[in-house]
């Protein structure tokens, strides 16, 4: 039950990044670009510690 925890965790993070990053840019306020790195880095790094395993 542990894993699945920290997998849906791992997979909420970016999807919630990019959420954000699309208010803020509805909003027009910066700093939503951001966001959207963070979400990339986030799935990169989920991508690569799937595969090394």
């Amino acid at each position: 039950m542990k894993d699945i925890f920290l997998i849906a965790m791992a997979f909420m993070t970016p999807l919630l990044c990019v959420i954000f990053a699309g208010l803020l840019a509805m909003e027009a306020k910066p700093g939503w670009g951001w966001f959207l790195f963070v979400a990339a880095l986030i799935t990169c790094l989920v991508s690569l510690c799937n595969s090394s395993l």
